[in-house]
């Protein structure tokens, strides 16, 4: 599979945005100063009521869906669940730029027949928004659901990362291990109160050596693979298995840099007897061929994940790292 766009490991164009908008956080970056620019003129800013009355109105949905409730995005998206009046929502609409739309259109329909995907029912022609099924499901509350970690890492891979597709990088794209480096090393200064300065050069040392490549093809994988956008079915006042996985920011990557990431983003803990199962169970499948002792790679790929999880932390939760 080739992707046509400049979507590789983070688009070119989304992986500087991503690090651009992650540095300002976090305190790096440069900003010119002392510059006065003339203010640009306000855009007229698409909204998903206005997107929901255009499919009612197109007939792409049913017009009785008339209720139109804003849900929790992504970084950048804009997101709203549809349904009858008094009734349970049916679908959901999701604005982002086009360049996003059409890498996740790309990742749904290339995994359309995964379990754990929302069905794809329309994808505007000029890019600013998709409409998907809604998955009635339930995220993860940290510390206080309790889950079967194990579990959901081996259906993870079973239902989706097994099943991933080669996908050949762009001309330009640069390589997995400088991506890798690179979004490692923009954490050292916001990370430098609460990882040493040995160990933060461990993991960009591990992050760019050369064991990181693989002898497998690169994949399109989901890019965004943390607890956080895991669904898990409603069961009484608890929670039961997972059911889904939403929001991708899909990459030209390998699978194991999802597992890694699904596995250090749970609020359960880090035991390795958690993630080894699902692990060989990829390897197993062929779309996983580790470049060296298997697991010494998957300790390596979780301190790399486990690094660059810390330093979003910082960013989108504060708090929660200094507790």
């Amino acid at each position: 599979m080739r992707i046509s766009s400049r979507r590789t490991y983070l688009s070119d164009d989304a992986r500087d945005r991503g690090i651009a908008e992650e540095e300002r956080q976090l305190g790096g970056g440069g900003v010119c100063s002392g510059v006065t620019e003339e203010p640009e003129p306000p855009e007229t800013v698409l909204t998903c009521e206005a997107v929901a009355q255009q499919l009612r109105r197109e007939g792409v949905i049913d017009p009785a869906l008339t209720e139109c409730v804003a849900l929790a995005g992504g970084a950048a998206s804009r997101v709203a669940a549809l349904s009858r009046p008094g009734g349970t929502p049916e679908v959901v609409v999701k604005l982002n730029a086009p360049d996003e739309v059409r890498a996740e259109t790309a990742f749904l329909r290339t995994y359309a027949a995964s379990p754990l995907l929302p069905g794809l029912r329309y994808v505007d022609p000029t890019g600013e928004f998709l409409v998907c099924d809604f998955v009635d499901g339930i995220r993860i509350r940290y510390g206080e659901d309790r889950v079967d970690t194990r579990a959901v890492m081996l259906r993870l891979v079973g239902d989706l990362l097994a099943h991933y597709v080669s996908a050949e990088p762009s001309a330009e794209a640069m390589p997995w291990t400088t991506f890798l480096g690179d979004h490692v090393s923009y954490r050292h200064a916001a990370l430098a109160e609460f990882v040493s300065e040995e160990d933060r050069a461990l993991v960009e040392r591990l992050a760019r050596d050369p064991r990181r490549e693989e002898a497998a093809p690169h994949c399109l994988i989901h890019g965004d693979c943390g607890a956080h956008n895991f669904l898990f079915e409603r069961r009484g006042e608890g929670i039961g298995g997972l059911i889904a996985m939403i929001d991708p920011y899909p990459l030209i990557g390998y699978s194991i840099y999802d597992l890694a990431f699904a596995f250090v983003s749970w609020p359960n803990g880090l035991e390795p007897e958690t993630i080894l199962p699902a692990a060989e169970a990829l390897k197993a499948s062929g779309r996983w061929r580790p470049n060296g002792d298997m697991h010494r790679v998957v300790c390596e790929e979780v301190l790399i994940a486990l690094y660059m999880r810390m330093g979003t932390c910082l960013v989108y939760h504060p708090n929660d790292l200094p507790a």
